[in-house]
């Protein structure tokens, strides 16, 4: 799987799309990989066991390790592998598992590394790097921002939260003591402290201790007099790393953690807004559903800050979503459509062809597309079939169609999609293509019929046969495409002119019996009825 500078993962609910993010927080999160992280059997394909598991991650640029002579070689890849024992080896037997996570060179061998200096008159020892230190973890770390957007997940003293990060090099400075700061600082703990004591807290710490100190007796006299008791309110050997975030609501003043999630979603939007003004970079960030308890407003807030983010190279974001805010298909380039495939597997789907970027960045251009885009027809990611239709009414009237065949249109995980405009089907149409998206496209021909044509009618036809050019172009060969001649209010008796035209369209269509409705409209619902029992895809197209 591709992973772009800013990457958002969409398609339906079990395609894989967390499994992404959970597989990169494996090998590269807070917590050393191993089987003890592994949920077995659960992890496995099938839940079998016998067939082992691999996660290996690429870089760009590559990391870099640094022997024992001081000569650096490049790290491509980061392989973490559980896999069975063939046969007995020790008092391993075999089925049972076992764990490497490995560096690897560009042709996904290991490294041959020095790991010795020699002394002098010896020769150097040369040796396969099998083992991934805390250095090369380091340069490749990423930082996991889960579905549980609570202040605890992000608190400084877990390593990878957003605030260790955030005060990482106020720490390193505190700790250089440059001008005093952290004498100061424990000369005023104390103080604070003390004043703290009183003789009631006094009397409780003694209590106890002494009762701690009679029950760790039983272990041994040197455990009970090396033990003792004292209240303080934060780690003076470590003060970073024990901040704690309080914030005053209506004079009362709460720690962070205990406000409600969307208070507490909008404290860690604000750590990422510190981090784009500090400037700093951030490595790689996964933030699953970063919709999550924020409103539309604030949706649309966050998203702009990440892009801001990945724009400025501060950081490589990978998230998944269901909100067509973060589902931005003016942003092709960075979207990842995951749905399950054929006997279970996961596909994963980018817009990649050379010719398929150029005419989405040409049609962007064209038809302002950037300006205008409407987030709601982002939909279609998510769908397992759209038809792309030109405007609201004619979404109405599709809608209404489906309603009096029985279709139940989201209960089939289908979608009529609103492209804002004749002049935008061919982007949507080559999106879902290039997408592998199954997809029917109904339009106006907008093409009049008769020998004795006004010349703005000539006009408009020559312009609408363009247009409808384009649109079959976009599709390809293979498109179902529907067109309404000369146009859907034109069959439907409704003025050009008319005040409010989706509703009149909508109306019309009530007033009148499937078979009297356009052919092309009726025909295109039922192909879009069709899409629902697509075969799942073998592999990516």
């Amino acid at each position: 799987l591709a992973l772009d500078p800013l990457t958002v993962l969409v398609g339906p609910n079990g395609a894989g799309k967390s499994t992404v993010l959970r597989a990169l927080s494996f090998v590269l999160g807070d917590r050393w990989p191993s089987i003890s992280q592994l949920d077995i059997p659960g992890d496995f394909r099938n839940l079998d066991t016998s067939v082992a598991i691999q996660l290996r991650c690429y870089f760009h640029p590559a990391l870099t390790h640094e022997d024992a002579l001081g000569k650096r070689h490049e790290v491509a890849s980061l392989r973490f592998v559980c896999q069975p024992y063939k046969r007995k080896t020790g008092d391993k037997l075999p089925g049972d598992l076992r764990d490497m996570f490995e560096p690897l060179d560009a042709g996904g061998e290991q490294l041959m590394v020095c790991t010795r200096r020699p002394a002098k008159g010896q020769q150097p020892v040369f040796q396969p790097l099998t083992s991934v230190g805390s250095g090369l973890r380091d340069q490749a770390r990423v930082l996991s921002i889960t579905e549980n957007r609570t202040i605890f997940g992000q608190l400084p003293g877990r390593r990878g939260s957003v605030l260790h990060d955030l005060l990482e090099e106020a720490r390193r400075s505190f700790l250089r003591d440059g001008v005093g700061e952290r004498t100061a600082f424990t000369q005023r703990y104390g103080q604070a402290v003390d004043a703290l004591r009183t003789d009631e807290l006094r009397s409780v710490e003694d209590t106890i201790e002494e009762t701690a100190r009679r029950m760790l007796g039983f272990m041994g006299g040197k455990a009970a007099q090396a033990f003792s008791v004292r209240f303080g309110f934060t780690d003076p050997g470590s003060p970073h790393s024990s901040l704690r975030l309080l914030c005053n609501q209506d004079g009362v003043l709460l720690p962070a953690d205990a406000l409600g999630s969307g208070e507490q979603s909008a404290i860690v939007v604000g750590m990422f807004e510190a981090f784009r003004q500090k400037g700093t970079g951030l490595n790689t960030v996964l933030i699953e559903e970063p919709e999550m308890y924020l409103h539309p407003q604030a949706q649309r807030y966050l998203k702009r800050l990440l892009v801001d983010l990945v724009d400025a190279e501060q950081a490589q974001i990978i998230t998944t979503t269901h909100s067509p805010v973060f589902a931005d298909m003016t942003r092709f380039r960075s979207l990842r459509l995951l749905r399950n495939g054929a006997g279970g597997a996961t596909i994963g789907t980018r817009v990649k062809d050379p010719d398929d970027l150029s005419f989405l960045d040409n049609e962007l251009a064209r038809a302002k597309l950037t300006q205008y885009f409407n987030a709601e027809s982002a939909e279609v990611l998510f769908s397992r079939g759209a038809l792309l239709v030109e405007g609201h009414g004619d979404r109405l009237a599709a809608l209404e169609v489906a309603k009096r065949m029985g279709l139940d249109v989201d209960g089939e995980g289908l979608s009529v999609v609103d492209c804002g405009g004749k002049n935008a089907l061919p982007f949507y149409a080559r999106v879902c293509r290039s997408l592998a998206i199954p997809f029917v496209v109904l339009h106006d021909s907008d093409v009049y019929d008769g020998d004795d044509l006004a010349q703005w009618q000539r006009d408009e036809n020559t312009r609408a046969l363009d247009a409808n050019e384009r649109i079959r172009a976009a599709a390809g060969p293979d498109a179902a495409i529907y067109a309404i001649s000369p146009s859907l209010e034109t069959k439907l008796g409704v003025g050009r002119s008319a005040a409010n035209k989706p509703m009149h369209v909508l109306k019309a269509v009530k007033d009148r019996e499937l078979e009297a409705l356009p052919a092309s409209l009726v025909d295109a619902v039922r192909e879009m009825a069709r899409l629902a029992s697509s075969p799942a895809p073998e592999r990516e197209p």
